[in-house]
């Protein structure tokens, strides 16, 4: 009987070693559970963070979309004052030249005209200073 009752207590005691075994490592899958179930919260927060983020990086990429297109247009408006105050300069340049052609044209007249003036009587002064001293010399 003893055999046998000795027999029982050692399955008993590898029963209860194989229990503490099994409970061993239920607890080891339940921590992993708990871990993996804390890290899938982390997961879940860092993926709203990044929509979170993601929608504000739209936002911003709309505002500038927008406020390039307001600077493009303000800028083509620019553009254009300029050109139009560069053709007004540009005719009032022309008319100035024009003006000042003109002008010394006129005046290149009014020079040669007084040299040719000048040339004439200059011309007749010494024929008269001619006729007067060979008048006295002869």
């Amino acid at each position: 009987m003893r055999s046998r009752k000795g027999e029982c207590r050692d399955r008993l005691e590898h029963y209860r070693d194989e229990l503490v075994r099994i409970m061993n490592c239920i607890k080891a899958e339940n921590t992993s559970i708990n871990a993996l179930a804390s890290i899938e919260g982390e997961v879940l927060a860092i993926q709203q963070e990044n929509a979170r983020v993601k929608a504000q990086i739209q936002s911003s990429l709309q505002e500038l979309k927008t406020g390039q297109q307001l600077l493009s247009k303000d800028l083509n408006q620019k553009i254009k004052a300029v050109e139009l105050a560069l053709a007004r300069g540009c005719n009032i340049l022309d008319a100035v030249m024009t003006r000042k052609h003109e002008r010394e044209t006129e005046l290149d007249i009014k020079c040669r005209d007084m040299f040719l003036q000048q040339h004439d009587d200059s011309v007749k002064m010494y024929r008269y200073l001619f006729q007067v001293m060979m008048r006295h010399c002869v």
